[in-house]
Order: C-alpha cells, then sequence, then structure tokens
C-alpha cells in the first residue's frame, strides 16, 4: 500500500495556508496532468476532463474548494515478485506476456501536500504508449493490480503505438501482449470516462421552515426532515424536532453496524446519531416512516455512491442506498432515530440494495 505523504505540518494548516485557488487562476492551468519518467514510452497522458478526472479521483468538497489537482506519475515499476507473478499469471490465462510492467501513481496534491490514489470511484481514461520496438502486429491489453484486485482492460484506441484504457485502479500496471483478437472482451469503454461534469454545487443549506433541526456534526453542515408539516406532526407530534451529533455506538450496537458496512463494500465510512423528539419527549421510533436529508460529509468524495446504514431497535441494521440524485444531499427513509452510518463507496458499491 502507498503511504499519504504530508509535507505541511498540522500547525501550518491550522494557520490557514491551504487556501482556496482563485477561480481565474484554475481556468488559467491544468488542474489533471501527468509526469512520465519512464524511458522507453514516449508519452502517457489522461484523457479525461479535469473537471471529471478530479472527482473521479475521490477529492472531497473541501480538496476542490481548495483547488486541489491530480498528478499521474508513470515510473519504472517497483513492485515486488509476488504482485508481478499474480499479474504475470493473469496474462497468461488471457493468453498474453509481459512486456512492460509500471508503476501508476495518481496523486492528489497541493501546496507541498499529497495523497497517492489507489482506486477511483469512475474510470479515468488514459493513454501510454507502447515500449520502444514493441511488435505492433499482436493486441494489447492492461493487466493492473490495485486495491488488492486484479483487472485486465483492452485497448480502446486504433493508434498502433499506443495503448489506451479506462482505468479505475492506479498502482502496479503491466502492458500485456497478445494475439490479435486476444483481449476483445476486455475492449469495453465506460462513456462517463469522457463525460464532463460541470454541476459541482456542493449545497450546505436544507430549508425547513416548520421543523426545529440542529446539527452538532463534524462535517455535516446541515440536515431535515423533508417530509411535509401534517404528516411529520401525524407521526411525531405538534412540537416535532430533530438534532444529529456524531455518534459513539455501544460495543453491540458498533458490532452490528460494523458488520453490514463491511458487507455492503463502503470504503469510507462516517458515524452519526439521529435524536427525534416531540417537546421533551425523545422518540426512538416513528409509528410511521420519515424522510431524513442531510448534506453529505464533506470529507467524504465527492463524487460516488453514497447509503445509510441505519439501527434498528431489535439491534439489526439494514442498508439503504442514497435516495437523492444530487451528490451533495444524502437522502434515507427511516422509522428508527438512534445511530445511523453515512457510507460512500465507487460507483456501483450499493447497487444490490
Amino acid at each position: 500500500m502507498k503511504k499519504v505523504v504530508a509535507t505541511l505540518t498540522a500547525a501550518a494548516m491550522a494557520l490557514g495556508l491551504l487556501v482556496a485557488v482563485p477561480a481565474t487562476a484554475q481556468a488559467a492551468e491544468r488542474m489533471v496532468t501527468v509526469n512520465n519518467t519512464v524511458k522507453d514510452i514516449a508519452f502517457a497522458n489522461i484523457q479525461t476532463p479535469d473537471s471529471s478526472a478530479r472527482r473521479y479521483a475521490g477529492l472531497t468538497w473541501q480538496q476542490l474548494t481548495m483547488g486541489q489537482k491530480l498528478l499521474l506519475n508513470v515510473n519504472e515499476s517497483y513492485a515486488g515478485a509476488d504482485a508481478k507473478a499474480m499479474v504475470a499469471n493473469q496474462a497468461a490465462a488471457l493468453g498474453g506476456t509481459v512486456v512492460k510492467y509500471l508503476d501508476m501513481d495518481l496523486q492528489k496534491y497541493i501546496v507541498g501536500w499529497k495523497e497517492s490514489i489507489e482506486y477511483t470511484a469512475a474510470p479515468i481514461r488514459v493513454s501510454v504508449a507502447l515500449p520502444n520496438g514493441a511488435d505492433q502486429t499482436k493486441d494489447y491489453a492492461i493487466v493492473a493490480l490495485g486495491d488488492g484486485k486484479l483487472a485486465v482492460w483492452g485497448d480502446l484506441d486504433v493508434n498502433a503505438n499506443s495503448i489506451t484504457v479506462d482505468a479505475s485502479t492506479f498502482d502496479v500496471w503491466a502492458i500485456v501482449a497478445g494475439k490479435k483478437g486476444a483481449f476483445d472482451a476486455y475492449k469495453i469503454a465506460n462513456p462517463k470516462a469522457m463525460t464532463e461534469l460541470t454541476n459541482t454545487t456542493n449545497q450546505r443549506k436544507i430549508g425547513n421552515g416548520f421543523l426545529d433541526a440542529a446539527n452538532e456534526t463534524s462535517y455535516i453542515y446541515d440536515l431535515a426532515i423533508i417530509n411535509d408539516k401534517s404528516y411529520i406532526e401525524t407521526a411525531v407530534g405538534k412540537k416535532p424536532s430533530i438534532k444529529v451529533t456524531d455518534a459513539r455506538p455501544g460495543k453491540a450496537a458498533l458490532a452490528a453496524l460494523q458488520a453490514a458496512e463491511k458487507a455492503s463494500g463502503a470504503k469510507i465510512v462516517s458515524y452519526q446519531k439521529l435524536t427525534l423528539k416531540n417537546g421533551g419527549t425523545e422518540l426512538a421510533q416513528t409509528a410511521y416512516p420519515l424522510t431524513v436529508a442531510l448534506t453529505a460529509p464533506y470529507h467524504m468524495p465527492a463524487y460516488g455512491d453514497f447509503a445509510v446504514a441505519v439501527l434498528h431497535m431489535d439491534g439489526s441494521v439494514s442498508i439503504v442506498r442514497d435516495q437523492n440524485p444530487e451528490d451533495s444531499i444524502v437522502q434515507f427513509t427511516t422509522q428508527d432515530f438512534r445511530e445511523f452510518v453515512v457510507l460512500w463507496g465507487p460507483e456501483g458499491t450499493f447497487a444490490a440494495y
């Protein structure tokens, strides 16, 4: 696993040295760049539009606001024998052979701080020149090892000198050669890889004028019950209020929530608690389900899939997919107002729920 490298001290960050880049400065330069150090690879580039690549790579709303950029470092591979053997075995199973190992280090960075990214929320299109002297009568693919998994991507371009793939993991890559047609089943272009995402609004306020809502969390800007007034009063009473706080679940609750998180495939989680009251009376459960909307935790990636793990009165846990199409809003329906967990994963993580 690649390590996070941070050259800024916590004190420097607290003093506000990570400032937002003005919009004019952002427009004047590429936010996604490539540094290719491999001598027998003539070029490498990212073709996905900057706005999409940065969000697919997992930048949070906070990082986007600060103007963080992406850098793809293409280097000679330093992978160990075991990793290379896994990749070579996969290549052989496809009828191919490895012609070049590469280290593909995708990083987000700003003002001397950088962090490696091993997987993305959606594919990023990358084009790499074939090694000097490569046999152009062959077919080529990439076999990648990243995030503990093997992936195979077929060549999407018609240029005999290069290989272009829609990649979702960045670590050990191998350029693999085979006979013509050997990798046709893996030549699958993802339309999102070339889509330019223009809607980057980070919604920080959810309006609801008839329900007293309080927020005492570290990463959530606002929340609300979005049902109409009469329905809320029927379910709760004439003096409804709700509060969200950071949660510290007990041992049994934590075990149940963690088991659900693991089963869901979530990569990042945020523990919260909902406290619902009618006047001074706390209600752990309502007779009718209510729909809760909250701003997505701003330390989570701005793009990807969200879901919520809801703890029920009997100690069981349900995974509820995000019901709101807005990237910066997480919405779910529940009758239980206790601990819950906001879950994030790459695109498609919660498709089964």
